[in-house]
């Protein structure tokens, strides 16, 4: 009953992480998801009941769940390097950047998530999956600082039509992107949310006239 699912750890497949798409995620990645949860989703952050010790414990003991993590090595950190300041031109060029690089086919020209390929679009373990609303701030599940959004768009979500822009876009880009992806967070009525595939509205959602 579940929206989204909980992830299969069987697959090794891991969508917040600091690595390069396709890699694994390092020991810390897992446990960050661990302390923090997931933002949006049902997955607890555990650092509130569970002390350091025990979530070091737990992230080492969901790598036994995949013969992925005894075969290959963790992908190495991406490293965004020095936070630039949020500028009202950082943000206007990562608006370009937000048309050129083909973001709005999935989040739409305005950021609500209902770009043209956004029906119908299915995870890599066959469930439905809805494009990020930027508008929402708990639609943000790695987190939505200038860095979460900066290391999503450098790293993509394994597992999901979301890919990695590292190679495509320059560093400055990254930034530029992320600048302006979070100038919309709250900035129309929540209201404007989009319809789940299926046309039914998912958790806290409500459909589009």
């Amino acid at each position: 009953m579940l929206f989204p699912k909980p992830r299969d750890f069987s697959r090794g497949i891991f969508r917040f992480k600091s690595t390069e798409t396709g890699s694994l995620p390092t020991d810390r990645d897992l446990f960050r998801t661990v302390s923090i949860g997931v933002q949006g989703t049902s997955m607890f952050a555990w650092q509130y009941t569970l002390s350091e010790r025990e979530r070091w414990a737990v992230a080492a003991y969901i790598k036994g769940f995949s013969g992925y993590f005894q075969e290959e090595a963790p992908g190495e950190p991406i490293i965004l390097g020095w936070e630039p300041e949020m500028t009202p031109a950082r943000v206007e060029q990562g608006k370009q950047v937000f048309q050129k690089a083909g973001c709005v086919d999935c989040h739409g020209s305005q950021g609500y998530g209902d770009g043209p390929s956004s029906r119908d679009m299915m995870d890599s373990f066959g469930y439905p999956i809805v494009p990020r609303n930027f508008h929402i701030a708990a639609e943000f599940k790695r987190g939505h600082t200038l860095r979460d959004i900066a290391l999503t768009v450098s790293t993509g979500n394994d597992g999901t039509p979301m890919p990695s822009f590292k190679n495509s876009l320059t560093q400055d880009q990254i930034w530029d992107l992320a600048s302006f992806v979070l100038s919309l967070e709250e900035e129309q009525p929540l209201t404007r949310t989009r319809c789940c595939p299926g046309g039914t509205a998912g958790p806290g959602r409500t459909c589009r006239p």
